[in-house]
């Protein structure tokens, strides 16, 4: 078992690497790298400090945001969320398939002593939202701008699974009990202690799930709008290190056009998707090709190593470390704390969970 898991894990690694090194290959047939060199050479670097405010800004609402997604006897202090938050976002930066959302949900748990599963529900409910924000505001962009053929197809093919993923969601809202009793179903031949565990996990993360009222939604809603400006204001202060003029509209873009690209899969940290969709939305947009190639280098090296940076600093704080987060050991932890708890506590969990959503 641990042998097809690891087999796995290789390929997601693989297949990751080599969309990445797709798009930088692209990427090397596309721009000049003199012009790009020359660009960088000629920036000015001092930009780079209030736009690192700006990301750690971006990161503080993000938390804030990410808490009214819980009820309010469980809704967890902002330091907490922050800090699951930027250990899940560096763990995004090193492992595979955004493996950052398990860590950021077992950090969150051990901090807080919540339920894993239920804060994992969250995160999910968190990464739907968001895809289906970015789709329609990419659909209002087009009212005002042609979008490029490569942005359109992309939009194409993540629509469906938005769309799917949003009625996933509305159908566990309305009739969760139901889904997991018809999920039980096909699985009864399976041991009854497997059963109990994907019994509890499912009614933890249903649960979840159900409480999810209107007013959560709403603010998740609007509060995405303080992080979209902070994101605009970004690309404006390091524009401005390049001595562009870039307008609303542009920087908009760039940001559905980052934002659909690297929900591609590829190697940890986006490498090569980031600067393939940043910097064609930038010639797309009329920017000297080098100046945009040098731009998307800048805002994701400086996005990147804020994130590491911060990440690695409440890593600590929380008594890990990078080894544990490559070998894996947070997500073991996660899935093994929801696991291991007794049959009789399982079966009493899912009985009060049962009673959130009914």
């Amino acid at each position: 078992m641990s042998e097809t898991r690891q087999h796995r894990g290789y390929i997601a690694s693989w297949t990751g690497i080599f969309v990445s090194l797709a798009f930088v290959l692209l990427l090397l047939r596309r721009y000049n790298l003199s012009d790009t060199i020359h660009a960088l050479s000629a920036m000015n670097y001092l930009y780079l400090l209030p736009a690192g405010i700006l990301i750690l800004t971006n990161f503080i609402a993000r938390a804030q945001r990410w808490r009214v997604l819980f009820t309010a006897s469980e809704n967890p202090p902002l330091l907490s969320s922050f800090m699951a938050l930027m250990v899940g976002y560096l763990a995004n930066n090193v492992l595979p398939a955004r493996g950052g959302d398990i860590v950021r949900s077992y950090v969150l748990a051990r901090r807080e002593s919540l339920t894993g599963s239920a804060i994992f529900a969250t995160v999910v409910i968190e990464r739907i939202t968001d895809l289906v924000i970015l789709l329609l505001m990419a659909s209002v962009l087009l009212l005002f701008a042609p979008l490029p053929p490569w942005a359109l197809r992309a939009e194409c093919i993540l629509a469906p699974v938005a769309v799917c993923s949003l009625a996933f969601l509305l159908v566990l809202r309305v009739s969760g009990k139901r889904c997991m009793e018809v999920l039980l179903s096909f699985v009864r031949f399976l041991p009854d202690f497997v059963i109990h565990k994907i019994r509890s996990f499912g009614a933890e993360f249903v649960g979840a799930v159900g409480v999810l009222g209107r007013r959560n939604v709403l603010l998740f809603v609007q509060l995405t709008i303080p992080i979209w400006c902070s994101e605009v204001l970004i690309l404006l202060v390091l524009s401005r290190a390049f001595n562009v003029s870039l307008s609303l509209l542009q920087a908009l873009f760039v940001i559905l056009a980052v934002g659909i690209g690297t929900s591609i899969p590829s190697s940890p940290g986006f490498i090569g998707t980031y600067e393939f969709f940043f910097a064609s939305s930038l010639a797309a947009a009329g920017l000297n090709r080098g100046t945009a190639l040098s731009f998307a280098i800048v805002a994701h090296t400086v996005t990147f190593f804020s994130t590491n940076s911060i990440g690695l600093a409440c890593l600590v704080f929380n008594g890990m470390s990078l080894a544990d987060l490559v070998r894996g050991r947070g997500r073991r932890n996660f899935i093994l704390s929801q696991l291991k708890k007794p049959i009789a506590q399982r079966q009493a969990d899912c009985l009060t969970l049962e009673e959130r959503y009914e």
